[in-house]
């Protein structure tokens, strides 16, 4: 049994030699099977890899199990995240399929969601340097739900690709998107297509009004307070 803050992991090992007399190689010769659990805070277990603030929180649960040699461990795993908070935004589950190699996990089947909505993808952790990189799509989310448009009276439906590559406390996301039944308040502004940036934890977004003569900036700084800043700018637009 393992505990780190609140949370809590069991783990169930067995270690074998060869029975054959000669020099043991512990890297080769050493065969590990696992397998556990772990349930808890998410930051708990990502404490023991990232210092200083982590971008990323919720309720864990973990099965998995892992079997080889030292030098060549692999196994599977299944992970869920409930009342997750990634970089700043709230998912009510986040779920994964996992594959450990020798020198990296893979996740697989990524799944965000979010009432009826859904982001979809899957992605890597190097356990060299510790980066990350992965991809992830979604074909319809309301704008309403991210931090970064709260209060600024933009409502509509969002199609959305990402991709990121980094260190896994700080990734640089970017990703395009299009957007439909936009509107600024009462004002119906038809559609868009802009991109977005997650950067130092920053996120910036940019958005294109080609037929309405509107062009949107907004900002989030990707942590607690999640201060943001928003500038529209307007060419030829009707008033």
């Amino acid at each position: 049994v393992v505990t780190q803050g609140k949370s809590i992991g069991i783990i169930r090992l067995r270690m074998t030699l060869p029975e054959e007399e000669k020099a043991l190689d512990l890297e080769q010769d050493l065969r590990i099977e696992a397998e556990g659990q772990v349930h808890g805070a998410l930051q708990d277990f990502l404490s023991l890899f990232v210092r200083g603030e982590n971008p990323v929180t919720g309720q864990l649960s973990f099965d998995g199990s892992v079997a080889g040699v030292p030098a060549q461990l692999e196994g599977l795993g299944r992970v869920l995240v409930k009342d997750a908070v990634l970089w700043g935004e709230p998912w009510q589950t986040v779920e994964a399929d996992l594959k450990l190699e020798p020198d990296r996990l893979r996740f697989e089947g990524v799944r965000l969601l979010r009432g009826t909505e859904q982001v979809s993808g899957s992605g890597l952790l190097r356990f060299g340097e510790l980066g990350v990189s992965f991809r992830l799509a979604a074909p319809r989310l309301s704008l309403e739900g991210f931090r970064l448009f709260a209060g600024t009276g933009l409502t509509g439906q969002m199609q959305l690709e990402v991709e990121g590559e980094g260190s896994i406390d700080h990734p640089m996301i970017r990703g395009d998107y299009h957007l439909t039944a936009l509107r600024y308040g009462t004002v119906p502004l038809g559609v868009g297509r802009g991109r977005v940036l997650l950067q130092d934890q920053k996120l910036t977004a940019r958005l294109a009004l080609p037929n309405q003569g509107y062009a949107i900036l907004g900002s989030l700084q990707a942590i607690s307070p999640y201060p943001y800043e928003v500038q529209v700018s307007m060419t030829e637009a009707e008033l």
